[in-house]
C-alpha cells in the first residue's frame, strides 16, 4: 500500500483505493496510522472514502452500466495483449450479460449483405 511519492497525498482518495483494492480495514487503519492520521481523524477520512461509494451508487443505473461496459473492454483489450484468452472469453461473456447481448439470437445466416454491413458498422463504432 506504498503511495507515490514527492506528490500531495489526498488521504480519502487513498483509502478509496485502497478499499477498491481489496485491503483489509485493519491494514487500512495500520497505514494511515503510519501517516500519523489515527482516532477520530482516521474515522473522518474513512468515513469520507465510504462516501464515494455511495455517490458512485447514486448515479443514474445507464452511466454505471456504461462504466462496466467500459471497464470490461478495457480489461479484455489488456488480457488479448497478454494471451490470457480464457479471461478475455470472460470480458466477452460478461459484455454480453450487462449489454443484454446473451438474450439476443445474432445474424442469422439468410440476413442480407446489407444489414451485415450495418452491423459491423456499429460494432467498429463501440
Amino acid at each position: 500500500m506504498n503511495d507515490t511519492a514527492q506528490q500531495p497525498v489526498d488521504h480519502v482518495t487513498q483509502v478509496f483505493h485502497w478499499l477498491t483494492e481489496g485491503h483489509t480495514a485493519g491494514d487500512i487503519v495500520e497505514a494511515l496510522a503510519d501517516l500519523q492520521i489515527e482516532g477520530d481523524q482516521a474515522r473522518f477520512v474513512i468515513e469520507q472514502a465510504l462516501k464515494k461509494f455511495v455517490e458512485s451508487a447514486s448515479l443514474p443505473p445507464e452511466v454505471r452500466a456504461g462504466w462496466c461496459l467500459e471497464a470490461f473492454r478495457h480489461l479484455y483489450h489488456r488480457l488479448v495483449k497478454t494471451g490470457d484468452y480464457t479471461g478475455a472469453i470472460r470480458c466477452v461473456q460478461e459484455i454480453a450479460k450487462l449489454s443484454g447481448a446473451d438474450q439476443v439470437s445474432g445474424i442469422h445466416p439468410d440476413d442480407s449483405d446489407h444489414e451485415i454491413d450495418e452491423y459491423i458498422d456499429k460494432v467498429l463504432k463501440l
